[in-house]
Order: structure tokens, then C-alpha cells, then sequence
């Protein structure tokens, strides 16, 4: 069974941020530069280079952009979702099971999380 770590993206938002974003029509809330991390197997990044959005129907994504992960595999370590059953990632449009992250041999590491409508994940 393969040891799994907390896995979590945060955003930070101002609470008057997701009030308004709840009422406005046809939008979409974009957050750039915003801070983001992950744990996951022994591997962890901290970056606050974030990009969030979330739409009025509740879609949401996370894109985050990591160096210096320590990888001292010599290949490229791909871990998703159906590798760790359970492992969530925390959006602004709530938790979803739609996760990835890619470490490179060189420590560069992205990280990416969906959710498809409000409440669903």
C-alpha cells in the first residue's frame, strides 16, 4: 500500500471576494500569484505562484508551478488521482479527486486540480 500524505492547494481569498463572486452573472473569479502546496509520498512544494479560477456554475481549477522539489530518482515521478484513492485537493469551488502532479528529475514540479460543478468532485 503506498504511503499517502496530505494533499492539499490552498487560496487565499478575502471572504467579500466569494460573496461577490456568488452574485455576479456569467463570471469568473481569477486568482494569480496566489500561495499553493502539496504533500504527497515524501515529495512536497510550497510556491506562491498559484493561479485559481473559478466559474459561476462552480467549476474550478488550480495551477501551481514548483522548483526545487527534491527528486533524486533520475526520472520524471507522475502521480494523478487513481494512483491514491482518498487524496483530495482543497479549491476555491470546494474539494474534488481531480489531481496531478508531475516532479522532473531537475526538481520542477506542477500541479494541477479540477472540480466540475458545485459540490460535485
Amino acid at each position: 500500500m503506498k504511503k499517502v500524505s496530505i494533499l492539499f492547494a490552498a487560496a487565499f481569498a478575502v471572504v467579500g471576494l466569494l460573496a461577490s463572486w456568488k452574485t455576479m452573472n456569467n463570471s469568473a473569479i481569477v486568482i494569480q500569484d496566489g500561495g499553493c502546496w502539496f504533500g504527497l509520498n515524501g515529495y512536497s512544494g510550497v510556491t506562491d505562484n498559484g493561479n485559481f479560477v473559478v466559474t459561476n456554475s462552480g467549476n474550478g481549477m488550480v495551477s501551481c508551478k514548483f522548483s526545487g522539489v527534491e527528486n533524486n530518482t533520475g526520472k520524471a515521478l507522475v502521480f494523478n488521482s487513481k494512483d491514491f484513492p482518498g487524496a483530495l485537493c482543497g479549491t476555491m469551488a470546494g474539494p474534488t479527486d481531480d489531481w496531478s502532479i508531475v516532479i522532473t528529475p531537475s526538481g520542477q514540479a506542477s500541479f494541477t486540480c479540477k472540480v466540475n460543478g458545485a459540490g460535485n468532485h
